[in-house]
């Protein structure tokens, strides 16, 4: 994931935000949304997604390129 001029991988930022280190968030639609970590049922892996429901998680296409 690119995050302003570095890059990064997925399983850092989710190690971020799991410990609480940073918060990661999105403009959509006029709106902050913070970006979120979850587990996969059944595989039990990590992945990134967004908070609230009123969003799709096609929102996190929206993270800023630069």
């Amino acid at each position: 994931m690119k995050v302003g001029e570095s890059l990064f991988l997925a399983d850092q930022i989710i190690d971020w935000i799991s410990a609480g280190t940073h918060r990661f968030w999105v403009w959509f639609q006029n709106e902050e949304v913070d970006v979120i970590v979850r587990e996969q049922g059944s595989s039990r892996r990590y992945y990134l997604t967004i908070a609230g429901g009123n969003f799709p998680p096609i929102a996190l296409l929206s993270l800023p390129r630069f």
